[in-house]
C-alpha cells in the first residue's frame, strides 16, 4: 500500500525482497528514466512528470521526480546488500518518533524489476547543502555548526531498542577489524612495524578507555555538511543514513572534523576546524570529556579514516603517494602524544 507523505502512518511502508533473477544494472543513467516512470507509477499511487538525475555516489543512483502529488527523490541501488533496507526503515521510524526532522521514506523495494536491486522514494525537501549555504552567506559558520550539534545531540538521545537492525561497531571492544585493515595498509605502504604497533595501540587504547565511560548511540558516520540540507526556515536535515551504526558519539563528531578542501574557502584549515568545533560542542552541550579528551578520542578516529580512505584510492599511479601522505599525517596525529 502506498500513502502520500502526510497520511502514511508506520505501517505503511513496503519492503519486498522477491526474485533473485541477475539482469543488469543498466549502465546509462539517463536509460534508467523510462523504467524508473514505469516502476514508479506501478508501485504507488503517483503520476510522474519530469525526471531529473541529481549528483550521486557510487552506491546510488539519484533522481528528483516531479509527480502530481508532489516532488519525491529516488535512489536506485547499485549493491546487492547495501544498504540494508530494514535498517533504513528502522531509523525513520526512529527519528520520526523522536521529532527530528528527516527525509522520510515513501516507498522502498528490493524486487529485481526493471532495476537489479531495488530502489526507494524518499521526500524531496527544499534546501541547499550545508556547505553551499554557509558559502552563500545563508547562514554564519558558527550558528551552523551550533544548529547542528543541536540536532547531533537529538539524533544520539535516540532510544536504541531490543530489535535495532542496526550494525554495533566494536562489540565488547573487539577491534579486530582495525587491525586487520591497518594491517592490510601496512603491507601495501610499507610502513614499519614500529609504527604500526604505535598507531594500532593508540587508537584502540584511546576508543576502548573512552567507550567505558559513554554509551554507544545512533551515529549516521558520514555525517558532515555535503550530507546535510539547510533549509529557508533554518533547519538541518540529515540525509543518507546508509552507513549508520551504533557506536560512540566521537564517531560522528569526528567526520565533520577530518580535513576537507571545502574548508579553504572560509579561511585556514585549522582556524575553520577549531572555529566550528567549538561552535559545534556549544549547541551540543556537556560531554562529560575534556576538550583535550576529546581531541584525542577525534584524531583516533581521523587515523581509522586515513587508513580506510588511502586503501579505497583506485588508482594504482597515485596510491603511492596517497600513502605516502597518509603515513605521514598519521605519524603528525601520533606526534601530538609522543
Amino acid at each position: 500500500m502506498f500513502l502520500p507523505a502526510a497520511r502514511r502512518s508506520k505501517t505503511d511502508f513496503y519492503i519486498n525482497t522477491k526474485g533473485n533473477v541477475k539482469n543488469n544494472l543498466l549502465k546509462n543513467k539517463l536509460g534508467m528514466i523510462g523504467p524508473l516512470k514505469k516502476a514508479i507509477e506501478s508501485d504507488t499511487k503517483y503520476k510522474v512528470g519530469r525526471i531529473k538525475e541529481l549528483a550521486g555516489g557510487s552506491m546510488n543512483y539519484v533522481f528528483k521526480v516531479e509527480t502530481n502529488q508532489g516532488t519525491v527523490v529516488a535512489r536506485i541501488f547499485a549493491k546487492k546488500d547495501f544498504p540494508d533496507c530494514k535498517k533504513l526503515l528502522w531509523i525513520d521510524k526512529a527519528l520520526k518518533r523522536a521529532g527530528v526532522d528527516t527525509a522520510g521514506i515513501i516507498f522502498i523495494t528490493r524486487k529485481n524489476k526493471p532495476f537489479r536491486f531495488g530502489y526507494m522514494l524518499t521526500e524531496f525537501v527544499e534546501g541547499k547543502d550545508g556547505w553551499s549555504a554557509i558559502r552563500k552567506g545563508d547562514v554564519s559558520l558558527q550558528k551552523y555548526f551550533e544548529t547542528f550539534g543541536r540536532l547531533l545531540k537529538r539524533v544520539h538521545a535516540i532510544k536504541i531498542t531490543k530489535n535495532c537492525p542496526i550494525k554495533v561497531s566494536s562489540t565488547k571492544g573487539d577491534y579486530g577489524w582495525f587491525k586487520s585493515v591497518l594491517k592490510n595498509f601496512t603491507r601495501e605502504s610499507f610502513l614499519s612495524e614500529k609504527d604500526r604497533i604505535r598507531i594500532q595501540d593508540f587508537v584502540i587504547n584511546t576508543l576502548t578507555r573512552y567507550a567505558r565511560r559513554c554509551k554507544k548511540v545512533l551515529c549516521h558516520c558520514d555525517p558532515g555538511p555535503q550530507n546535510q540540507i539547510y533549509t529557508k526556515d533554518g533547519r538541518i536535515i540529515l540525509i543518507d543514513w546508509d552507513l549508520a551504526e551504533i557506536d560512540i558519539f566521537f564517531r560522528d563528531f569526528s567526520v565533520i572534523t577530518i580535513d576537507n578542501k571545502k574548508m579553504d574557502l572560509f579561511g585556514k584549515r585549522q582556524a575553520v576546524t577549531d572555529l566550528f568545533q567549538r561552535a559545534f560542542l556549544r549547541g551540543y552541550g556537556q560531554t562529560r570529556f575534556t576538550s583535550i579528551e576529546i581531541q584525542r578520542a577525534i584524531d583516533a578516529h581521523h587515523i581509522i579514516s586515513h587508513v580506510y580512505n588511502a586503501l579505497a584510492c583506485p588508482t594504482i599511479g597515485k596510491r603511492a603517494d596517497r600513502y605516502k601522505r597518509t603515513i605521514k599525517e598519521i605519524l603528525k596525529i601520533l606526534g601530538r602524544y609522543s
